[in-house]
Formats: structure tokens, sequence, C-alpha cells
């Protein structure tokens, strides 16, 4: 075989193995997306039932009456708001003490 035969050759059979490899790359992309698919499935299936804090909230505000705007202005009272304008982390209040992080109470200590 000359050389520009053999060249030809080769060529065809690296298009071949590159066929053949992009092929095996799909299958396990494939089997991989199945793997994860499966996971997410069975994370599901373990999952208990909750109820998320906003429904927790609406709950408590549409059937218990309660005022979540007065309580807000009750806790972010202009005593607090000063506080943390002056770049307060936590804030002690009362026996109370609000973290604070970005200008907004994050949580109740």
């Amino acid at each position: 075989m000359n050389n520009p035969q053999k060249i030809k050759a080769l060529n065809n059979e690296e298009c071949k193995l590159k066929i053949e490899l992009r092929t095996q790359q799909v299958a396990v992309d494939t089997t991989r997306n199945r793997l994860r698919e499966i996971n997410r499935e069975r994370e599901a299936l373990k999952k208990e039932p909750s109820l998320s804090d906003h429904a927790f909230m609406r709950y408590l505000e549409r059937y218990l009456d309660m005022d979540f705007e007065l309580l807000k202005s009750q806790l972010l009272s202009n005593e607090i708001k000063q506080a943390i304008n002056s770049g307060a982390k936590v804030i002690k209040y009362g026996d109370i003490k609000f973290a604070v992080k970005d200008k907004t109470i994050t949580t109740i200590i």
C-alpha cells in the first residue's frame, strides 16, 4: 500500500472510531441522565409531607386573624431601625436579640 492509500485508510479508520466513540458517549450520557432521574425519584419517595413557612404564615393571617403588618411594625420600631442604620449586627431589645444582615432582621435569637 502506498502512502496516499495508507493515509486514506487511516483517515477512514479514524472517522469510524470517532463515530463509535460519539455513539458510546451518547450511551454514557443517557445512562448518567437515567441514574440522576432514579436518584431524584428515590429522594422524592423518601420525602415526608411538609408545610412551607409561607403557607403557615398565610394560615395564621387568614384563619387566626393575625395582623403581620402590626407585628412587623412593633418589631421594627424606630429604636430598632436606628440600631440597624448604625450598623448593628445583633440588637438586644428587652429579652429578645435580633440578628441583622444587610439591614434586615434575619432571625430572633
